[in-house]
């Protein structure tokens, strides 16, 4: 479920060469990488599957609410986890032994602080915006604030997980959920429609938090006191981080949300299964950022870095074209019958997915080589040119519209970090 990765979820970018712990070896960031890239494949994989068992399950209608439900919860989670998956990485990696306990205090209270502000947002603009009569009820609203909630917890403390080196731990945790969730989906959907399947999405959530806190405390010793100048030394920190975090979901998932504003759920539930069909193709850029960020050096300059783009885009316009060309027959096979609407928006959205793919590996490299500012920067570019289009396309053209203003935003964003990638590594040439 969560879409709120960590630039530096799998590297050492962010690790001190002089800190407490000792530099990790060759084999051990390979052992690492191979774990996070595997949690991400499964990750991709399990959610695709939830996908199919709702929209199976429950028709367009549901899975339209399904979508929309994650798509609020996701992006109001980017918001008050303040950037703390990244924060408390840092701050967790450069602490003390005797230290690291007021790190993950601190971690835990501004979770805390976040989360509630998520669990009030993500319920009320669910409650007002999305939600269909017979679910616009306080239960659901409270079921879908407490989601958004548990994310921000369990957010902030896997930081804490990263920054002690346990990325293994981590990624078994992530494949643990994502696998429990899917059995827990399929058992639910179909005795307590969409109310089963969000109450299964928060369960989960609430699973990864208890058992990555856990983890958590038995890898660190106390004491466990909350600094206020520490909150607001990983507060400033997180800044940066957070509008990265927010603008990368914002351009995710504002094409569904602004469908959803607009349009029925049962419109709504076409697009996501579209959506989710697209970015089927964005198992290999997660794998390939990890790898970027973590193996840096080893990419010999621009020639290095433009073969590793041109890999990944042509394995994703692989696997892209393959699903558009079947299409047509796949989305009714494997979705349901109902779902031969999806096939206009999945052709419209798959050109800007794949160039997303290769903005995404390109953005890892930017924070590879200490370029934040610019990742951030073409970021947020991206994400204010598909909130600027996303209305009035979706007004003129209907959802084929949100899919336009979408596609036009991953080519924007791969085109701005195509070019700062070449003018950074030509300058230090």
């Amino acid at each position: 479920m969560n879409r709120l990765e960590a630039p530096n979820s799998a590297g050492t970018s962010l690790r001190p060469s002089g800190g407490s712990r000792p530099p990790r070896g060759g084999s051990k960031i390979r052992t690492d990488v191979f774990w996070t890239a595997a949690s991400k494949v499964v990750f991709m994989t399990a959610k695709l599957g939830v996908v199919v068992i709702i929209a199976r399950a429950l028709g367009p209608y549901g899975q339209g609410v399904y979508g929309l439900f994650v798509a609020t919860a996701t992006i109001t989670a980017s918001v008050f986890v303040v950037g703390q998956n990244i924060s408390a990485n840092y701050f967790t990696s450069r602490a003390a032994p005797r230290e690291v306990g007021g790190v993950v205090a601190n971690t835990a209270a501004i979770g805390a602080a976040g989360g509630l502000g998520a669990l009030v947002s993500a319920g009320t603009i669910f409650f007002l915006l999305y939600a269909p009569p017979e679910l616009r009820t306080l239960p659901v609203a409270i079921l879908v604030g407490t989601a958004s909630l548990l994310q921000v917890l369990q957010l902030s403390m896997a930081g804490v997980l990263l920054g002690l080196g346990q990325f293994r731990l981590r990624a078994q945790l992530q494949i643990v959920q994502q696998a429990l969730l899917l059995v827990v989906v399929a058992w639910l959907a179909s005795r307590h429609g969409v109310v089963g399947v969000i109450a299964a999405w928060t369960g989960a959530e609430l699973l990864f938090w208890a058992s990555s806190s856990l983890a958590a405390l038995r890898s660190t010793r106390g004491p466990y006191h909350i600094s206020r100048a520490g909150v607001g030394h990983q507060l400033k920190h997180g800044l940066g981080s957070q509008t990265y975090m927010v603008a990368q979901n914002v351009n995710a998932r504002i094409d569904v949300l602004v469908v959803g504003a607009l349009f029925a759920p049962t419109i709504a539930g076409f697009y996501t299964v579209a959506t989710s069909a697209a970015e089927a193709v964005i198992v290999i850029p997660k794998a390939m950022g990890d790898i970027v960020l973590s193996r840096i050096d080893a990419i010999h300059g621009w020639s290095g870095m433009r073969k590793v783009l041109a890999f990944t885009a042509s394995g994703a316009a692989a696997i892209a074209l393959v699903g558009l060309v079947a299409g047509h027959w796949l989305l009714p096979l494997v979705f349901g019958s109902e779902y031969t609407a999806s096939w206009s928006p999945l052709a419209v959205l798959t050109p800007g997915i794949v160039l997303g793919s290769t903005a995404i590996v390109g953005a890892f490299g930017l924070f590879g080589l200490s370029q934040s500012r610019t990742a951030v920067a073409t970021t947020v570019a991206a994400a204010v040119t598909a909130t600027v289009l996303a209305v009035p396309l979706a007004l003129l053209l209907g959802f084929l519209g949100a899919a336009v203003a979408s596609t036009v935003s991953y080519a924007l964003h791969a085109t701005l970090v195509y070019l700062n990638l070449k003018k950074c590594y030509h300058s230090r040439s």
